[in-house]
């Protein structure tokens, strides 16, 4: 947040990460403020911002640095998924307009029973997965091809490069 106090020269300052959904109004952005930020300035900046969707606001900087990471890279990662998904529809024979729809529904009603549930997101993959049956099946490939370690290292990646691209910032602003 020092950059953009000394580039601006102004000590009340926000930064925010928006992500790419919030061009629909479902996005999901998550901001800070400096200390300077007093709370009827800090109401105004969640209500100018919650226009966009959802607003969680964080105390450490850092955590726009994670955000970033996850939350503005994760409509590509989740695009990236669906568009193998599609790939793995066709692949099997299904159509591409019947893949498309189903393929999209199952995402947007999964993410709206995950919002909804209070349980672990175990439970959901628990409640789909019969002994021997096809989920099981494909969990396994899942977990062989380092699924869930490959997807954490992608956000590893995405956060050190936000961090790189800050402690540029940084230095530019300084020059």
């Amino acid at each position: 947040m020092g950059a953009i106090q000394r580039g601006l020269d102004h000590k009340r300052v926000a930064r925010c990460m928006p992500n790419l959904p919030c061009r629909i109004r479902e996005g999901m952005t998550v901001w800070t403020a400096s200390e300077d930020i007093d709370d009827s300035s800090a109401e105004r900046i969640e209500r100018v911002l919650g226009v966009m969707g959802g607003v969680v606001r964080v105390i450490d900087e850092g955590h726009v640095d994670m955000a970033t990471a996850v939350n503005g890279t994760g409509p590509a990662i989740v695009a990236q998924f669906v568009k193998a998904m599609l790939e793995a529809a066709a692949y099997i024979g299904e159509s591409r307009s019947v893949a498309k729809e189903t393929v999209l529904a199952t995402m947007v009603g999964t993410a709206k029973m995950l919002q909804e549930s209070d349980g672990h997101i175990a439970s959901l993959i628990d409640e789909v997965t019969s002994p021997g049956g096809t989920t099981s099946r494909a969990l396994q490939v899942l977990k062989r091809g380092r699924f869930s370690a490959v997807l954490t290292e992608s956000i590893e990646a995405a956060h050190e490069r936000t961090k790189e691209l800050g402690a540029q910032l940084d230095s530019e602003v300084v020059e």
